[in-house]
């Protein structure tokens, strides 16, 4: 790729514990970039003037206005494993497969991974028992509620998302997780927070899956 155009290295870490790793304070990822070439200078950025903190002040502008207000929900462009059912979760594809055929929403996503979403939606004094399968192997795997600007719930004080570490898992690979504002009644349901909201979407990730992972089922129970 032309130097001149990149702007940015994303590294993503995924950990698979029982506690929140985002809780650990003593958790540190250190990583060095090293430039090598014989002819290598020293780069310099420009001068931070008038004109370049105008434009980077536009650009956390457009930021928040694309992933707030102007944020699209049209299932027409969305890709094809994130569903806008109520209550209906996406087939699990891999992002290689539909980034060809749909741009995969246009978001950007590792092409190991297979990726599953949909809307829940849940009135008073209702709940949802999640049904899902995981796959015989694969490198990770975890579930999780964000809110309708697709951000993760407060993962600090509440249970919000699920690894395998996390999980009940069966010796299946299934798996009975528990979306309501209260923790299940039965021991065997693994629990995810709703925070008393009454919408959001679910949204699963697999990575290196040994096999197409099964569809998650959601039925609605009375309290």
């Amino acid at each position: 790729s032309d130097p001149a155009y990149t702007v940015q290295l994303i590294v993503r870490h995924y950990y698979e514990r029982e506690e929140y790793a985002h809780n650990d304070l003593t958790l540190r990822q250190l990583i060095d970039i090293d430039v090598v070439g014989q002819n290598v200078k020293k780069y310099r950025p420009p001068l931070r003037d008038d004109q370049v903190m105008a434009q980077k002040l536009k650009n956390v502008q457009t930021y928040l206005l694309e992933h707030t207000v102007r944020m699209k929900s049209d299932p027409a462009t969305s890709p094809s494993w994130f569903s806008f059912t109520p209550n209906v979760i996406g087939k699990p594809v891999m992002f290689r497969e539909d980034s060809d055929n749909q741009d995969a929403g246009g978001g950007l996503g590792a092409v190991d991974i297979s990726y599953s979403a949909g809307l829940w939606k849940l009135q008073q004094g209702e709940a949802i028992l999640m049904e899902a399968k995981l796959p015989k192997e694969c490198a990770f795997a975890s579930v999780n509620i964000w809110n309708r600007y697709l951000q993760t719930l407060d993962f600090q004080n509440h249970q919000v998302s699920l690894n395998r570490k996390q999980m009940n898992i069966a010796e299946d690979g299934s798996v009975k997780i528990w979306l309501a504002p209260t923790p299940p009644e039965n021991k065997q349901y693994d629990w995810l927070d709703t925070e008393g909201r009454s919408i959001g979407f679910l949204f699963w990730r697999f990575i290196l899956p040994s096999e197409s992972p099964d569809q998650p089922n959601l039925t609605v129970i009375k309290l």
